[in-house]
């Protein structure tokens, strides 16, 4: 097939389509329809699978599709007769659905781990008088939700267990014998190519499992305070990124973690500036691009003209923008 000429696949019965989103390896493409149906499309053959159905319409769709990063598991969130959503994930093997969550909360937004070890999302436990979005009582009742994610593999530790802070004694009884040793010959050949080439080897190698027995046993809080959280990103090096709408103020303002600091009962950073509500997407996939490159940096966008209507404008415009390094 030639990849430089454009390539239709017809779909029977065409409707209105929305979030088409790519898997990593580039072979499927999943995407809602307006009946809130999950499908997607093997590219090579043109075969079109039907996920799920969400059972309820609603103006805020949900339904959306998020790839592991195997290629192999679709998550997205559902909605269930009691309005609360919970997290689904779809299995490419088994061609099966299955639920993550317990339904005692109102679970959005899963977000995937690069290395494929764990599964965030958004939870609220106060959603249920935003379950009638036709009731006017509902729409002064802001919804609260906390950062949380399932550690998918039952024999992989929980990333938040205490650290002992008891130091390892060094073995003094073994003596070097310097005598006795040779001086290794360096190699000529070089390296680093080979290194890179087993590094790329290695990220690509990325086999996502889920252990969906006890599942609900390692579902975990990130300890972060409960706000009106909007959206998550899950980056390299266990670092998260998620916007918060606050009171009274356009857009929304962005924070990041690592499960390290939250090992430790740090507080997350957040970002100088806000986003507009059109940017929020936008400006995490970039965060996420520029931690997977560098591991450490990240960039917060803002809107020209909100500095001066904001606190700590100042300071966001004297660090031009930059948000504070990630340790």
């Amino acid at each position: 097939m030639d990849s430089g000429k454009p390539r239709e696949i017809t779909i029977a019965n065409p409707t209105f389509f929305f979030t088409p989103t790519w898997s990593p390896d580039g072979k499927y493409l999943a995407f809602t329809d307006e009946g809130l149906n999950l499908s997607m499309v093997e590219v090579a053959t043109g075969k079109l699978t039907r996920i799920d159905t969400d059972r309820f319409a609603h103006p805020d769709r949900t339904v959306n599709p998020v790839w592991s990063p195997d290629s192999k598991w679709v998550a997205y969130a559902k909605r269930l007769t009691s309005q609360f959503h919970v997290i689904m994930v779809y299995s490419l093997k088994d061609g099966k659905t299955r639920q993550l969550t317990d339904g005692l909360s109102d679970a959005v937004y899963p977000a995937w781990d690069p290395e494929g070890k764990f599964l965030y999302f958004l939870a609220s436990t106060d959603f249920a008088l935003n379950s009638g979005w036709l009731d006017l009582s509902s729409y002064d009742r802001p919804v609260n939700r906390g950062v949380y994610f399932a550690v998918l593999r039952a024999d992989q530790p929980s990333p938040l267990l205490p650290q002992s802070d008891e130091e390892t004694a060094k073995d003094t009884t073994a003596k070097p014998d310097s005598a006795s040793k040779k001086p290794e010959k360096k190699s000529t050949k070089e390296t680093k190519p080979k290194a890179a080439a087993d590094s790329a080897k290695a990220d690509s190698a990325v086999n996502v499992r889920i252990d969906f027995d006890g599942i609900s046993q390692r579902i975990l809080s990130l300890g972060v305070p409960i706000r009106q959280y909007k959206s998550i990103v899950a980056a390299a090096d266990s670092a998260v990124f998620y916007a918060e709408s606050l009171a009274n103020e356009p857009g929304v303002t962005s924070a990041s973690l690592r499960l390290q600091e939250a090992r430790g009962g740090s507080l997350a950073k957040r970002c100088p500036g806000l986003f507009t509500l059109g940017q929020r997407e936008e400006a995490a996939l970039s965060d996420r691009r520029r931690l997977d490159r560098r591991g450490h940096r990240r960039t917060a966008g803002r809107d020209q003209g909100e500095e001066a209507e904001h606190g700590g404008a100042d300071a966001a415009r004297s660090a031009g923008g930059m948000a504070p390094d990630l340790p």
